[in-house]
């Protein structure tokens, strides 16, 4: 059972890695500011979504579950919110 914990462990972490990878490529070839910054919450979602189940899986039933459950929760909030601002502050200058 353990290795299988460590198998699907080892998997989240491949997967929100290559979130993050495809990502950054997206940032270097995406060709407006608009679409770069679409794709850094792309990185964002993807990857953290990954890493945090990851570690989910491998701390178990416990209270750090809960801790890491509430992150996914609130993350998409916090991310939010300096993407719009900046967005805005890009459309108001151009």
């Amino acid at each position: 059972m353990d290795l299988f914990i460590d198998l699907l462990t080892g998997l989240c972490f491949f997967l929100g890695s290559l979130c993050i990878i495809i990502g950054a490529c997206g940032l270097i070839k995406l060709p407006d500011v608009f679409s770069r910054i679409h794709a850094a919450g792309m990185i964002d979602t993807g990857g953290t979504a990954f890493f945090i189940l990851g570690m989910m899986i491998q701390s178990g039933w416990s209270l750090i579950t809960v801790k890491l459950l509430l992150i996914v929760v609130l993350d998409p909030d916090s991310e939010s919110v300096p993407k719009i601002s900046v967005m805005f502050a890009i459309f108001i200058f151009i």
